[in-house]
């Protein structure tokens, strides 16, 4: 079952379900950081941050963030990798609305959940190249 996360200009995210037509829809806020050299973070919505425990997940430690971002995108090991992954589900979905997504797939019996990604060329997230 496919869910689009739709993230705009200012990182507001919009997510939809096809399967689930235009009333199963979600809003969500994400915090946009600057890092060095032009690179920009996500973060998870400041009414979130009180329930993070992760150093990655209160988005101020910059030089932690980037640091290990370039570690994982250049194949080093990082002793952080792992909260790095929980870094970006935090910024992106959060455990309320993973709970929601996997409601919904169940009650479609589901086998699969798909999250599907989409937003500007122009936006650079995590410095995501478009090949472009």
């Amino acid at each position: 079952m496919r869910f689009l996360f739709t993230i705009d200009e200012i990182w507001h995210i919009t997510i939809t379900c096809p399967v689930k037509g235009d009333a199963w829809r979600y809003e969500r806020s994400m915090r946009k950081i600057e890092g060095n050299g032009g690179k920009t973070f996500p973060a998870p919505p400041v009414e979130a941050l009180a329930t993070h425990a992760c150093l990655l997940c209160l988005g101020d430690n910059i030089p932690l963030i980037q640091d290990t971002y370039e570690d994982i995108s250049m194949k080093r090991q990082s002793a952080h990798m792992k909260e790095f992954g929980h870094y970006l589900f935090e910024s992106l979905i959060g455990e309320t609305l993973w709970k929601i997504i996997k409601d919904t797939a169940e009650q479609e019996q589901a086998s699969l959940i798909e999250l599907a990604l989409s937003w500007s060329s122009t936006e650079k997230i995590c410095h995501v190249s478009t090949g472009r």
